[in-house]
């Protein structure tokens, strides 16, 4: 009877293991449809200061599957996450002291909702980060001034890029 049990319990590791190595493959198939989508997003939003509607829909989308099948997160902890700085940052936007599009709003809400707290802090500080050295730098070689505006998406992309790659 041991035997049984023993045995049992081992075919009910492996098949958990086998599971979670395939939800572990899907898993890392969204980031990189995140991962890809960014990319385009960013590339868009460099050129013409502006992101599609159907490309935030396509991250949304990437992102919220990823929240459900990722086995390392909490759905509440995203949900409070995405809503709180979606709100926040769609308040600035609409109060308009921060020059912020609604684009760039709907795309971090999109992967606060995706990768939650701490993670979405992460991009955001990186990103932010990128971009203020990008400016100071461009305003140091007179390409640009105070009232210049870059697209943001870009280096939320490479924020995105060094939090996978835990910076």
């Amino acid at each position: 009877m041991d035997c049984r049990r023993s045995s049992g319990g081992l075919v009910f590791k492996y098949i958990y293991m086998l599971l979670y190595a395939e939800a572990l493959i899907y898993f890392s198939a969204v980031y990189d449809v995140i991962l890809v989508l960014l990319c385009i997003l960013s590339l868009w939003d460099a050129r013409e200061k502006q992101i599609p509607a159907v490309g935030v829909y396509a991250l949304f989308l990437g992102c919220a599957v990823m929240t459900v099948i990722n086995p390392y997160c909490s759905i509440i902890n995203n949900l409070i996450t995405g809503g709180a700085v979606s709100l926040v940052l769609f308040i600035v936007y609409k109060t308009g002291r921060v020059s912020i599009g609604l684009g760039d709003v709907e795309v971090i809400g999109s992967l606060a909702f995706a990768f939650g707290y701490p993670h979405i802090f992460n991009i955001l500080i990186m990103g932010l980060l990128l971009s203020m050295l990008w400016g100071i730098g461009l305003m140091v070689l007179k390409k640009a001034d105070m009232k210049t505006e870059m697209a943001l998406i870009p280096f939320l992309f490479l924020g995105y890029v060094l939090n996978v790659l835990n910076f």
